[in-house]
């Protein structure tokens, strides 16, 4: 199960000890004693995520007495028999691959309880995929309409004291160490109304397109690069990509675009 970094130091700032690669066996409990049998494992070849897949060493197990074994290995969705649907091994919904249609007609599903834990970009993407198929299955194009902002005709001049080149974050204060092993209260405790302003004066404005004298750090710190840099990423599409081949690059304009730098947004060919 992998961490982040910023979670692997919180856990040991609060006197957690991590054992690596290591799986558990079995629980024994023997006259009120419970002894925690785990097998050590190593990494493997990649699996279709990319990710290095772990398998166990034979002949690595061994035992730890422990007072409380607390499982927590992640989530499952919450699906119910009376649903009807046919489900996968994992207890995830079993869906037609790319309409989202379950075993019962009418029926579509997504998110988590498709895919299992993941993030919510991706139910959301699930929500408009099946919104396009039930619009197909009630009779429709499929073809969802987007109500994009206004063209707001010149290129927009972005104020120079918005945001100071490579600005991090303001960090947010938290619970001291010392005080989080004896208790389970909030680790962060928010911030100030002079913290929050100063967090929301570096916003990125993702709700604009294209804006002239941006500082570069937005696109290369976030690793992004403007769309038709970007090959077969989800940022794209393919048919603008295509387009930008023809006609040279240009602005964007949809709401979702990442941030054009100045050098990338100039163009001198009308396309179509």
């Amino acid at each position: 199960m992998p961490a982040y970094e910023f979670e692997m130091r919180a856990a040991e700032l609060e006197g957690v000890r991590v054992d690596f690669l290591v799986a558990p066996v079995q629980v024994e409990e023997s006259e009120g004693q419970l002894k925690l049998w785990l097998q050590r494992m190593e990494l493997g070849e990649m699996d279709a995520s990319g990710r290095a897949a772990p398998r166990p060493v034979i002949g690595s197990e061994y035992g730890m007495d422990v007072d409380t074994v607390m499982v927590a290995i992640g989530q499952i969705p919450g699906v119910s028999d009376s649903w009807g649907l046919a489900r996968n091994s994992d207890g995830t919904i079993l869906v037609e691959g790319g309409t989202l249609r379950t075993s019962r007609e009418g029926v579509f599903a997504g998110g988590d309880v498709v895919l299992g834990p993941l993030n919510i970009i991706e139910a959301i993407a699930q929500g408009r995929r099946a919104a396009e198929e039930i619009d197909r299955f009630l009779g429709g194009s499929g073809e969802i309409g987007e109500v994009l902002a206004p063209d707001a005709g010149e290129e927009m001049e972005y104020p120079s004291d918005l945001h100071a080149y490579g600005k991090e974050c303001v960090s947010m204060s938290e619970l001291a160490p010392e005080k989080r092993k004896r208790c389970f209260d909030v680790v962060e405790q928010g911030y100030t109304e002079q913290e929050a302003r100063e967090e929301a004066l570096r916003c990125v404005r993702c709700d604009l397109w294209s804006l002239k004298g941006a500082p570069e750090v937005w696109w290369r710190r976030r690793g992004l690069r403007p769309y038709w840099l970007a090959g077969g990423d989800r940022m794209g599409r393919e048919r603008d990509r295509q387009r930008a081949q023809e006609y040279g690059p240009y602005s964007i304009k949809y709401d979702h675009a990442p941030y054009i730098p100045q050098e990338y947004s100039a163009h001198d060919k009308q396309v179509p």
